[in-house]
């Protein structure tokens, strides 16, 4: 059965995984749920050499984002069952009560 509620897309047994968001104003730590991904891409450099990166990104609801969360806190995302530390650089909301989170690896 296809299940079309709101947070269907955030279902811990489907998508999503759980992150540990803490405030860099007071290391506060907030578990949130979210899906995480970070795509590779390539590119050129200025001298046209091929180059690749990554873009990770979490997205979540922006309702569960924590009171006082904002640019500079820090997310940490169990990849492959290794906690990674991401800092988050951008926060785009959308007027679905989803956020996207851009990331940078420390």
């Amino acid at each position: 059965m296809l299940n079309l509620a709101n947070d269907a897309f955030f279902n811990l047994n489907d998508f999503a995984s759980t992150a540990t968001w803490r405030l860099a104003s007071s290391s506060d730590p907030y578990v949130v749920t979210g899906v995480f991904t970070n795509d590779f891409f390539s590119g050129f450099d200025e001298l046209n050499a091929p180059v690749s990166t990554s873009q990770p990104q979490f997205t979540m609801k922006t309702s569960d984002i924590p009171t006082g969360g904002k640019e500079e806190d820090t997310l940490i995302i169990p990849v492959n069952n290794i906690d990674q530390t991401y800092l988050v650089k951008i926060i785009e909301r959308d007027a679905t009560n989803v956020s996207l989170l851009i990331l940078q690896r420390q």
